[in-house]
Parts: structure tokens; C-alpha cells; sequence
């Protein structure tokens, strides 16, 4: 199942890249491209992860979505903190970027297992 997650947030990180990239082309400013381009990968990892990584049988709901946004935005502050972290004890940039994500996506793995797919999440009573 990890490897599966690994693959839906390597094709996330495509599309949020190649999303950015082509904005700019049409003229976008590359602070303003981000913010369409996370949005449509945050969209994908989102329908990805729950029929892919972890097959997910209930219903999509707001709420759901809702909890996966959450995740997200909590997962990338912790990766920014952990890279600002590694940077004040002189971690090479790249390193730094490597370290902080490869903890972020085990510790995301099972936040979205547990929080956002687990088994009776987000069903109505």
C-alpha cells in the first residue's frame, strides 16, 4: 500500500509541476501558477489515494475531503518546518528537501489511513 501512495504523490508532484510550468508559459507569474496547479494535484492525490493506495468503498464526501485537505496542509507545514530545521544545522538545500519529505510522507501515509480513508470516517449516520 505505501509503495501505491508513493506513486499517486509522484504523479501528484507531476501534475502540480507540469500545472505550474504551463501556467507560466501562458503568462501566469510562478507565485500565482502554484496555487492552481496544488489545487488541481491536491484534487487528484485526493481521488487517487482513496480508489487506489487505499481503496476506499464508501462514498466521496465533502467532509472527506475536507479531512484530505487538512492532512495535506498540515503534512506540508511539518515538511517546511522539518527543510527550515535541517537548513539551520547546515543541511545542503537538496538533503534538507530529501530528509524532510521522506518523513513527511511516512508520517502522511498514516495520517490519511487513519484520519481521512479509515474505515467508518466520514459516513453519515
Amino acid at each position: 500500500m505505501f509503495i501505491r501512495f508513493l506513486l499517486v504523490g509522484g504523479s501528484g508532484f507531476v501534475i502540480d509541476s507540469a500545472t505550474t510550468y504551463l501556467l507560466i508559459a501562458l503568462g501566469l507569474p510562478a507565485w500565482s501558477a502554484r496555487i492552481p496547479a496544488i489545487s488541481l494535484a491536491m484534487l487528484f492525490t485526493w481521488l487517487a489515494n482513496r480508489t487506489f493506495t487505499y481503496q476506499t468503498q464508501q462514498q466521496r464526501s465533502a467532509a472527506e475531503l475536507a479531512s484530505y485537505v487538512t492532512v495535506a496542509v498540515t503534512m506540508a507545514g511539518l515538511n517546511y518546518v522539518l527543510y527550515l530545521g535541517l537548513l539551520g544545522l547546515h543541511a545542503e538545500p537538496l538533503l534538507a528537501i530529501a530528509i524532510a519529505t521522506a518523513t513527511q510522507s511516512c508520517v502522511s501515509f498514516f495520517a490519511y489511513k487513519h484520519l481521512v480513508f479509515g474505515k467508518g470516517r466520514h459516513e453519515s449516520p
